[in-house]
């Protein structure tokens, strides 16, 4: 897959729809560090909210504060890719229900139990393994996936420069 490709100081945000109803997680996936799985962060649903989305409903990433301005991810000197994990599910998923009590304003989404780390990595490996079919639409500047059965994941590459 491609990545995106970014440098200091440029801003990006994502808009999701499904045409079906559904349930949607955002996940981000730090570096990986030697030794140590990587960090999670939880950037939809929130702790309070639903994963649950209507057909042709759109979902901003990260989600809307009501300061326009500051709803962008913002690159900066830290060179790198960022994985922006789109899970897209018919049904709520146990795995990502239990740790999206870290999207709060203490833990700013980031998960904190090793447990749970553990976990995730293990699930997003696993939906790696299903097939998705990226089609890029340049002029409408969408990325469409298509998968079959009942979860798709995609996976969003922001490369820092």
């Amino acid at each position: 897959h491609g990545a995106i490709i970014f440098k200091e100081g440029d801003q990006v945000r994502l808009n999701v729809s499904s045409s079906q109803a559904g349930y949607l997680y955002v996940i981000n996936e730090g570096p990986e560090l030697t030794g140590s799985p990587p960090d999670f962060v939880v950037l939809f649903p929130n702790a309070g909210g639903s994963a649950q989305v209507e057909p042709n409903q759109t979902i901003q990433i990260p989600t809307p504060s009501g300061r326009p301005e500051t709803d962008w991810f913002v690159f900066n000197e830290e060179v790198g890719v960022e994985k922006i994990w789109l899970i897209w599910s018919e049904r709520s998923l146990a795995e990502m229900e239990e740790i999206k009590r870290w999207a709060n304003p203490k833990d700013k989404g980031l998960v904190g139990d090793p447990g749970q780390v553990e976990r995730v990595a293990r699930y997003l490996k696993a939906l790696a393994a299903a097939e998705v079919e990226v089609e890029k639409d340049e002029a409408s500047q969408r990325t469409i996936l298509k998968g079959k059965g009942e979860v798709l994941a995609g996976l969003v590459r922001l490369e820092h420069r």
